[in-house]
């Protein structure tokens, strides 16, 4: 589920962010100087820092181009903008700083109140009414209220409702008739609220579904709403098991989406474990000897030492009440314009790249298990971004106007489906019909192998040689692909049949994960490529004619190979690289990686920092084998993992 707000009007700013601004300046200080340090020890040989053309004068000559790429995507991917989700305070901050750069450097608004933002009002899907949401027990003279977001969390696949009944715990809620295992055989559940536990039993009976990690039908939570359902229960009080939070004490808590944001037909609330001990202390189980069962670990383990149901009805009734409401909000394109001058002024040419990133990681995160960290998007999209930003400090600072009217775009609401794209594209500021060319930067900061992806050449028959054609200077080694992909915002603008390349320096390990930081990022290889842009937008302005071609179709982006490991690089040791956590189901976990386990090397690679595990798993493809050496209390172990292949959108939990 994405994050949800209230209506924001188009009207509504937020506060200036000047103090932010002095921040990010001390921060990136020191960090600009060593990256001129270096590149001066280097020598500038191919790279045209301060503007290609003879552009950067004026305002804009104040600092380097490579310092003001590292200004800009430092203060974009900070954890003061908290990952840019579209509707975010942060990515107000990116719209302001952009805006006021465009104005600084003598951008005019493309938009005719002046403001630079053209809005757009986004369906947000449903967000919880926290004033009408309760969940309480109760028996005798006991009661017990929970604490919204502290003991409980509503899960969109329940819905809104509201349910009251005696509370019945019926384990896993499985019934398998098949393999003996039937929790609701003999005991009565219709009217009933159920304490159910997530994913299902571990037995240690040979050749059983239940003994490995083979998921069962009826583990699914779609199946477990299902038999609740047929049974006549009116609700679902749910529980992480042992093997998802192995302590059985956890306070943690899955966000409303987890399981998806499609309803089942029964309300459902999750509970945490420690709530659930809670639970069991003023209203515990007995075991089959009629002893208290006042923890949730005990009764799991119960339930999995004997193989055996301890399904029961309790001391205690539940109420539940929870309202999920449409929201909407808006996003903003910041648009500006530097215009053209002569026989071709009236023709367009955008240049664009998005601005927002997913937030704390609620919808999209390649790592779920680290939900409610900042996903800061250094090169996804801090670094389109802050291309779109140069070139447009460059084209409106030159001495003399392009042949064409040149608009720059910083796009809203990629993540959630190049939404401010296509609201572009169907309500164009400038004529579509006199849009000659769309040019789109997303994730630039990784150039490898000074290697340069170009997507969509094909869309033109005069891309390809003006490709090659730009790169008489920046010496890059052009990856040049006739088709584009579905994946960013020139797509919107293919399918309008306007020409449109998308550069790109690849897919990474650390994409939609909160470990896309600015300090991993290659800044002089992003000013090699937004110089090498430059060139490329100067051939397009001498060329009288530039058409739509057919054959350069979208094409789906290649997915990077995928671990499923999360290190802790914070604490990196001369042994090597600690395990954090390991994401359920990932090749990692199903190899029989631990979290705590410190891998040392994989095949022939030393692993000791960051970069040393990003470039190997860059250079990796799904289905590859790799052999990791790691240590687990004290020994040295060794494991084969055939790596998996990474998704754009985190999928819901199943079970």
């Amino acid at each position: 589920m994405p994050l949800t707000h209230s209506i924001i009007s188009p009207q509504e700013r937020f506060t200036s962010y000047g103090s932010a601004r002095r921040l990010r300046r001390r921060i990136v200080s020191r960090m600009a100087c060593v990256y001129v340090a270096l590149i001066g020890c280097l020598g500038t040989e191919g790279f045209a820092h301060d503007g290609a053309n003879g552009r950067d004068n004026g305002r804009v000559a104040e600092n380097s181009a490579l310092e003001r790429f590292t200004n800009d995507v430092t203060y974009l991917a900070s954890d003061e903008l908290g990952g840019r989700d579209t509707f975010s305070p942060g990515a107000e901050k990116a719209a302001q700083y952009i805006i006021q750069d465009f104005q600084k450097h003598g951008l005019k608004s493309a938009v005719s109140d002046g403001s630079f933002r053209q809005p757009f009002q986004i369906d947000l899907g449903r967000s919880l009414n926290s004033a009408t949401t309760f969940l309480g027990f109760f028996g005798g003279d006991q009661q017990l209220t929970m604490k919204l977001d502290e003991h409980y969390k509503p899960q969109l696949v329940g819905g809104s409702g509201s349910v009251a009944g005696d509370l019945v715990f019926v384990g896993y809620g499985i019934d398998d008739p098949d393999h003996n295992f039937q929790e609701y055989e003999g005991i009565d559940v219709s009217g009933k609220v159920l304490l159910m536990l997530r994913r299902q039993p571990v037995f240690e009976i040979e050749d059983s579904p239940y003994s490995g990690d083979e998921v069962v039908e009826q583990a699914y939570i779609r199946s477990k709403v299902a038999a609740a359902m047929d049974r006549g229960a009116v609700g679902i009080v749910f529980v992480n098991d042992i093997r998802t939070a192995p302590s059985g004490t956890e306070t943690t808590l899955e966000n409303s989406a987890a399981f998806g944001d499609r309803e089942l037909g029964l309300p459902l609330v999750m509970i945490s474990q420690a709530a659930c001990n809670q639970l069991l202390q003023v209203f515990p189980l007995k075991d089959k000897a009629g002893n208290s069962v006042t923890d949730l670990l005990t009764a799991s383990m119960l339930i999995d030492s004997s193989a055996a149901p301890l399904s029961q009805a309790m001391t205690a009734s539940a109420k539940y009440s929870a309202a999920f409401e449409d929201k909407k909000g808006w996003g903003y394109n910041i648009v500006g314009v530097v215009e053209g001058e002569g026989p071709l002024a009236n023709e367009t040419i955008v240049v664009g790249g998005h601005y927002d990133h997913i937030g704390i990681g609620s919808f999209g995160s390649r790592a779920p298990g680290r939900f409610g960290e900042i996903h800061n998007g250094a090169d996804d999209n801090a670094t389109g971004t802050a291309a779109v930003m140069e070139l447009a400090r460059r084209y409106a600072q030159a001495e003399k106007k392009p042949a064409r009217r040149m608009v720059f775009i910083a796009f809203s609401a990629e993540e959630r489906g190049l939404l401010g794209a296509y609201h572009y594209c169907e309500n164009p500021i400038y004529p579509l019909s006199s849009t000659v060319a769309m040019i789109n930067f997303d994730m630039i900061g990784w150039l490898r192998n000074d290697k340069l992806v170009i997507y969509g050449t094909g869309t033109s028959s005069v891309f390809d040689a003006v490709a090659d054609q730009a790169n008489d200077v920046a010496k890059l080694q052009l990856d040049k692909i006739a088709a584009g992909f579905a994946g960013s915002d020139h797509l919107p603008f293919q399918q309008k049949g306007i020409p449109a390349v998308f550069f790109h320096t690849g897919l990474t390990p650390v994409y939609h994960t909160p470990d896309d930081k600015t300090e991993a990022l290659d800044m002089a290889g992003g000013v090699r490529v937004i110089d090498y842009t430059e060139k490329f937008l100067d051939q397009l302005l001498t060329i009288e004619k530039i058409e739509y071609q057919s054959g350069g179709g979208a094409q789906r982006r290649t997915r990077p190979a995928y671990l499923g490991a999360q290190m802790d690089f914070e604490n990196i040791t001369e042994q090597g690289l600690t395990i954090r956590e390991v994401t359920a189901g990932s090749p990692a976990q199903e190899a029989g990686f631990q979290a705590g386990d410190i891998i040392t090397q994989i095949d022939d690679k030393p692993m000791r920092s960051r970069d040393d595990l990003t470039s190997f798993l860059s250079a990796k493809q799904p289905a590859d084998k790799i052999v990791i050496k790691f240590l687990r209390d004290g020994g040295e172990q060794v494991l084969e993992v055939i790596l998996g292949q990474g998704g754009r959108r985190r999928q819901p939990a199943n079970n």
